[in-house]
């Protein structure tokens, strides 16, 4: 897990910090609660599907855009339990004003929050339709719905370097086993929608 250090905002320090800590232990409470259960295995535990496995699961945090505006991280949580036959990987985007330590939602950093939804559907929902054109998935009869509100969901977009980050986790457009469907839009392309202190 992350420690930000923002020498010349420690009450935003402070609050970002603490944030991590309280969502670190959640996460060490629930791994408690699966090793209780690991003895526990669903049919699919069986010779078809080759031996049991044991409980899995993994967080990892990876650094987006740090700077003197944002403090943003992504933090991808996969689990394998009880003998299902395949894991899943959920993404939860983190963004935080390096000011005041403040979770930001989408509507704290977007001037024009109107165009940006159009720009954003229309750039994800192209680059998925070229994925499906190139075999590499079938698409869910309802994904454009599913993208408009998930572009706008606060813990599906942070800023990187090059630009803004949108997730839109498994089973939501395509079938979970495909894992998370990740966009990055950039910054020349979003800056007219950004709040003018949050273009890059």
């Amino acid at each position: 897990y992350p420690v930000v250090t923002l020498s010349e905002k420690p009450e935003a320090q402070e609050t970002i910090n603490s944030f991590f800590t309280t969502d670190k232990a959640q996460v060490l409470a629930e791994f408690s609660d699966e090793n209780k259960n690991a003895e526990f295995k669903y049919a699919y535990s069986n010779k078809s599907y080759g031996e049991f496995k044991k409980n899995e699961r993994t967080v990892t945090m990876e650094k987006g855009r740090v700077d003197e505006k944002f403090v943003n991280f992504l933090k991808s949580d996969y689990n394998y339990l009880y003998g299902n036959v395949y894991g899943n990987t959920e993404v939860t985007a983190y963004s935080f004003s390096s000011e005041t330590g403040k979770q930001l939602t989408i509507n704290d950093v977007m001037a024009d929050i109107d165009g940006y939804k159009e720009y954003a559907k229309n750039f994800i929902c192209a680059a998925l339709e070229k994925k499906q054109t190139n075999g590499e998935f079938s698409l869910y009869s309802d994904y454009a719905e599913t993208v408009s509100a998930k572009i706008i969901e606060d813990g599906n977009w942070y800023f990187t370097e090059g630009g803004l980050t949108v997730v839109i986790n498994p089973d939501e457009v395509v079938f979970y086993t495909y894992g998370p469907q990740i966009f990055e839009m950039p910054y020349s392309e979003i800056n007219n929608y950004l709040a003018a202190e949050y273009t890059k």
